[in-house]
């Protein structure tokens, strides 16, 4: 009896734990757990924006161990930053550059939302530049969030140095308001164009 119950236990851990990829439902049967693959830019961007707004407000709602999840917070708000220009270049016909720079991206995106952020919406475009070269003074080549020690010449952060995560999420929520406002802009005239 132990036996057979056994072999049952190992067949149904074999089944659960050959792969990251399924093709099947969670071990009570339901499916919901099963996430759909989307490659596109927009879907990866969002996800990594929506991921670190979980945890800033998992952390504020039960005092959470903030000096831990500044870490991932920061790598995650501040790859959305850099997929979310990188899909605008692309939708504008760009290259999209294989670099981690978010002063290189900036420069690159920069005449595309100038051409959409004039006249009295030029603050915009100011208010952006400033966040990005903020997010790239503190985080070069997107390393510093992700290892404790120097990996390139971008040094970590110095001991003692804060990061408030709320002012962050709101900071970021800001600039989304105005990337994905580019985003869909751009969208409308390829939709009016085809």
């Amino acid at each position: 009896m132990l036996d057979k119950i056994g072999e049952a236990l190992l067949a149904a851990y074999n089944k659960i734990t050959e792969s990251l990829l399924t093709t099947y439902g969670a071990p009570d049967g339901r499916c919901s757990y099963n996430a759909w693959f989307t490659p596109d830019w927009d879907t990866y961007a969002d996800g990594y924006k929506e991921a670190a707004d979980a945890i800033v407000e998992h952390a504020i709602a039960n005092h959470g161990r903030i000096d831990w999840y500044v870490y991932p917070v920061m790598f995650l708000y501040r790859h959305y930053l850099e997929l979310r220009v990188k899909e605008i270049l692309g939708k504008c016909g760009r290259t999209v550059r294989r670099t981690h720079s978010l002063e290189v991206l900036w420069r690159e995106l920069l005449p595309e939302i100038s051409k959409r952020r004039r006249g009295d919406q030029a603050h915009f475009t100011r208010y952006l530049g400033e966040r990005f070269a903020e997010f790239h003074r503190i985080d070069q080549k997107s390393l510093i969030f992700r290892y404790p020690t120097p990996v390139s010449k971008n040094e970590p952060l110095r001991w003692g140095e804060w990061i408030n995560l709320l002012q962050v999420q709101q900071v970021v929520y800001a600039m989304s308001m105005q990337l994905d406002g580019i985003s869909s802009e751009i969208d409308a005239e390829l939709e009016a164009e085809a």
